[in-house]
């Protein structure tokens, strides 16, 4: 067992507003990457246009990894 935590994410004993909040960030991130994922597989697979769908990955990752990223530095000015 690592004895050094994950930087930025509070460890189960901190009970604060802050630590909950870092918790939430991260669990929507994992979400976000797990949808990500498999909506691009959906999109190349049964896709009916290869450019429309790369173009539609590029804007929803996009837009989601600058959301993701504000939120991220609102918790780390917090």
């Amino acid at each position: 067992m690592p004895t050094s935590s994950i930087p930025f994410v509070p460890m189960v004993t901190d009970l604060s507003l802050s630590g909950l909040l870092w918790w939430a960030l991260l669990g929507v991130t994992v979400i976000f990457a797990a949808h990500a994922a498999v909506a691009s597989y959906h999109w190349l697979i049964y896709g009916s246009d290869r450019i429309t769908s790369l173009l539609s990955i590029a804007i929803y990752v996009g837009v989601g990894a600058f959301l993701l990223l504000a939120m991220l530095a609102t918790l780390a000015l917090m």
